[in-house]
């Protein structure tokens, strides 16, 4: 089933696939996109420390560092950062807007 209504696929799929960039991004249960990918959000001069995710998303505003991340592994530790859970709409967006990003040069 492909779709653009993301909260349906949510109530009746198991299984996502996201493609962005020409790519396959994601390929996945719901349930482990969902406990994988995560909002940080903190101070803009604390930089978090990437041990554990990759970054799919990243947005400044004078004050505040709010990222969309894919845990690799364990548990996300940020002191400063408040670490928040996505849905499924939150995720995929977090993608297109990231190739949206490279198609423009990189820009956030």
């Amino acid at each position: 089933m492909s779709s653009h209504l993301l909260a349906d696929l949510e109530r009746v799929c198991d299984h996502v696939i996201i493609l962005a960039a020409g790519r396959t991004q994601v390929c996945d249960s719901i349930d482990n996109v969902l406990k994988t990918h995560k909002l940080l959000t903190g101070p803009k001069n604390d930089k978090p420390k990437a041990a554990n995710y990759t970054v799919v998303r990243e947005t400044h505003t004078p004050r505040q560092t709010t990222l969309v991340v894919r845990q690799d592994d364990g548990k996300i530790s940020e002191p400063h950062f408040k670490v928040q859970n996505l849905n499924i709409e939150e995720v995929v967006l977090a993608y297109m807007e990231q190739d949206k990003a490279s198609k423009l040069g990189g820009l956030k």
